[in-house]
């Protein structure tokens, strides 16, 4: 039936983001370790978008924190929003799983 597709989709589409995540979060630190604020800007906007999109409302906010400091070039403030965007990933990482061991129970 239509509800249990759409179920499988978006099982599907958060499996997806959480595999996703780390490697999101580790662009940033790279694109941030190498000094480009352009590509940090634009990992932290993709990651607010599709944060914001799933209900990971903490986590869109860390991203935009952090793409904002990126688009003002201003690096030295952006180590602790990152470290803030990682933690709030991680705990998406984990309601994700939450969420995936009850459905399969």
């Amino acid at each position: 039936d239509l509800l249990e597709q759409d179920h499988g989709f978006v099982q599907e589409l958060l499996a997806d983001f959480s595999v996703d995540l780390p490697q999101r979060t580790a662009a940033m630190r790279a694109a941030l370790t190498a000094g480009d604020d352009a590509g940090l800007r634009m990992a932290a906007h993709a990651l607010k978008g599709s944060a914001a999109a799933l209900g990971a409302h903490d986590l869109s906010a860390a991203a935009a924190a952090l793409e904002a400091v990126a688009e003002e070039g201003r690096l030295d403030a952006a180590p602790d929003l990152l470290d803030r965007v990682v933690t709030e990933a991680e705990r998406v990482v984990e309601a994700i799983g939450e969420l995936r061991l009850r459905d399969a129970a």
